[in-house]
């Protein structure tokens, strides 16, 4: 995409196009925009993380807000995801802004289980909750996958 975008070529089908297993829009999407408004600023998608990974917290917070009394099992729960999610082991998402498409995941996920939660299932609950599958089955590829499995 960097050729096309030096060029002027640059059009929605290279956003869509196969890689490898996978399409990537979502992550395409952010390092777009990284490089148009950011100045290929490694900064930028730093903060990208940071917000997406913020923002997952924050869901986790309000599903297990809403679905566990418990105060020792709230903060079990919240210790738990956030020593899985945010670990050191993953120091590339959070020191130099590698792997949006991990966080995205874990947004999407939180944030559909917490709107099938919260609200009744009803056609907006139900289209916004296929959105997000659409949007985390986007990012997700398989080598990751297979990475975690192996």
């Amino acid at each position: 995409m960097l050729e096309e975008l030096q060029t002027g070529t640059l059009s929605w089908l290279d956003f869509i196009a196969q890689h490898n297993e996978h399409r990537l829009l979502p992550t395409r999407l952010l390092g777009w925009a990284n490089m148009e408004w950011g100045g290929f600023n490694r900064f930028y998608a730093l903060y990208t993380n940071w917000t997406l990974a913020l923002l997952s917290f924050l869901m986790l917070c309000l599903l297990v807000r809403d679905t566990l009394r418990d105060p020792a099992q709230r903060r079990g729960v919240l210790l738990l995801f956030s020593l899985l999610s945010f670990s050191l082991l993953q120091w590339e998402i959070f020191t130099i802004g590698l792997n949006d498409s991990l966080l995205i995941n874990v947004l999407c996920l939180l944030t559909g289980a917490w709107l099938l939660q919260r609200f009744p299932v009803r056609p907006w609950v139900f289209a916004a909750v296929a959105l997000l599958a659409l949007l985390a089955s986007a990012t997700l590829f398989r080598n990751e996958v297979r990475n975690i499995i192996d």
